[in-house]
């Protein structure tokens, strides 16, 4: 968050998107698709399941995305239509976004909550435990991760006992309940 550059901007979009590494890396330079008025969507061509999708995405997410062509744009690279630039390979462009990752968390590792197993994939975990905390459907979850069975979104997600506690409390506000009255 602190930094402005095409891997932490990169890994910026896949933490609050919830989109692959690699579907990140194949995203295409026109990748913003307008779904209406103020209402903007993610691109995402063939992921892993061959199948294309939109991900809805608000103005901080379409902010990185217009950073990152910038960022593009100031490549002398021959243009290929993609929205970030491959020095060598698709591979190569995924370990160095994941180095950088690594050497984010290790240089700050003692300066944040102590997170110890951050990488790119993790970062699909946590977007769908917090869209699923804010109330996203599981169906809803598992269109927006792309898969193809809600076994895989179940897969993804982590309820904490204090989840628990705020839905249960949530659930007993909403019965209606008859109490005793005292004799």
């Amino acid at each position: 968050m602190r930094r402005n550059d095409v891997a932490s901007n990169a890994l910026l979009l896949v933490r609050h998107t919830g989109i692959r590494i690699g579907e990140c890396v194949d995203l295409p330079l026109d990748c913003l698709r307008s779904l209406g008025p103020g209402q903007w969507a993610l691109h995402v061509p063939l992921g892993k399941l061959y199948s294309e999708r939109l991900v809805p995405i608000d103005d901080s997410i379409q902010q990185i995305v217009y950073r990152l062509r910038f960022f593009r744009s100031l490549r002398p690279d021959p243009p290929d239509g993609l929205l970030l630039a491959r020095r060598r390979s698709r591979n190569a462009l995924m370990r160095t976004l994941r180095t950088e990752l690594l050497h984010v968390r290790t240089r700050h590792h003692r300066q944040t909550t102590g997170v110890t197993k951050a990488n790119p994939h993790r970062f699909r975990h946590t977007f769908a435990s917090d869209m699923l905390r804010a109330g996203l459907s599981l169906p809803a979850l598992m269109q927006l991760m792309g898969h193809a069975g809600i076994q895989t979104t179940l897969v993804y997600l982590s309820v904490t006992p204090q989840d628990v506690y705020q839905q249960y409390v949530h659930a007993i506000a909403q019965l209606i309940r008859p109490v005793p009255s005292p004799v």
